[in-house]
């Protein structure tokens, strides 16, 4: 079912969006041979609480 969302609904799902273009591009600063799946959840987990 589809529903029709509201401008300030689709204003958050853009900043939302923002906010995590962000911290993929961040994230590639950290990124090595040998770094765990979870040593980068962390950082991107540190990342999004700044935000």
């Amino acid at each position: 079912m589809l529903s029709i969302k509201s401008s300030h609904e689709i204003f958050i799902m853009r900043k939302a969006g923002q906010i995590l273009s962000c911290i993929r591009k961040e994230l590639l600063n950290f990124l090595k041979v040998g770094i765990s799946t979870f040593e980068l959840d962390m950082i991107a987990f540190e990342l999004m609480k700044k935000n």
